[in-house]
Parts: structure tokens; sequence; C-alpha cells
């Protein structure tokens, strides 16, 4: 759902030797989450080069955290929603 090549920013999540880039969309970030809209606005290396390392948490934990802002079915399981609202928290903590 990336609408154009302006809309597009890698992330990585570093999390151990496997760290596949992941394209995301910056309206879809920006509109639910006030930390990744001011990502993208701010003067952080990060707006210049595109390029988003996520260091706090894990790559299963991140997709799950992605999955709540995107318009598709994802099933929760186990106690990966508290691992979700956990990572969410440090965002808003963050900002």
């Amino acid at each position: 759902m990336i609408l154009s090549s302006k809309d597009a920013a890698k992330f990585q999540v570093a999390d151990g030797k496997n760290r596949p880039n992941l394209w995301l969309s910056k309206a879809i970030l920006s509109r639910n989450s006030p930390v990744f809209a001011a990502m993208f606005e701010s003067d952080f290396l990060e707006k210049s080069t595109n390029h988003h390392v996520i260091n706090d948490t894990t790559l299963e934990e991140f997709l799950r955290f992605i999955a709540l802002m995107y318009p598709v079915k994802y099933e929760f399981v186990g106690r990966s929603i508290g691992q979700v609202v956990d990572f969410y928290g440090s965002l808003l903590a963050e900002g």
C-alpha cells in the first residue's frame, strides 16, 4: 500500500543477522503514530537517508506492531498482544 516512491520508507530491525529491508508507507505510519510522523518530518538523519533502523525490538514484534496499522487481517495468539502493547508504549514514551 505504498502510494508512491516518495511515500516509501525503508526499515530494518536490528534483530540478529537476518535484517530484511521492509518498505513501508510513510502516510500509513504517520497517520497511526506520532513518533513515526515526527521521524519523517523532523531533521533527523533518517529523514535524509530514508533508512530507519529499529534497535529496541525483534523483527517479529515489529511486524506485529506494523500489522496493527495496515488494513489487513492479523490473528494475535498467546502473549503476542502484550508484546505489541509494550512496544507501542515504548514508542509513546519516546515521543
